[in-house]
């Protein structure tokens, strides 16, 4: 097997930026939207708020895998530059977090709008998270 290079500097950094780029989009650009296409009410949130020290650490040990598997992809597939990278993460988007973003949507009933909300995030942060594994993959 091929051997895997990864900065996992640059991982844990990914982890961080898509991590507080949540907290920016659902809790301060889009938080009525989002409450409103999940049907919660901004007082259920409040009231659950124990709860949120696990949701929080759970959601960054996702995006710290999230990190690590774009590590391995840009490692593997060696982008040339950062359009070549920007096509990574689009396609790592669009292949993987769409599909499974779309029939979660889908599934749970929800609208068309939540798909939109998450869909949008998910290509930010895969692209933010593509392009920390490139600009740091030149120091592994």
């Amino acid at each position: 097997m091929y051997p895997i290079a990864i900065n996992y500097l640059a991982v844990i950094a990914a982890a961080i930026l898509a991590f507080g780029f949540g907290a920016l989009w659902y809790g301060v650009v889009l938080a009525k939207p989002w409450m409103a296409a999940q049907g919660f009410t901004k007082e259920e949130l409040e009231a659950d708020s124990r709860s949120m020290g696990t949701t929080f650490g759970l959601t960054f040990m996702g995006y710290l895998f999230l990190a690590l598997v774009m590590a391995m992809l840009v490692d593997l597939t060696k982008p040339m530059d950062v359009n070549q990278g920007l096509w990574l993460g689009l396609m790592a988007w669009f292949g993987f977090m769409v599909p499974v973003n779309l029939t979660s949507v889908l599934y749970a009933r929800k609208g068309l709008s939540l798909f939109v909300i998450d869909a949008v995030y998910q290509l930010i942060i895969a692209l933010m998270i593509a392009g920390v594994n490139l600009s740091f993959s030149a120091w592994v």
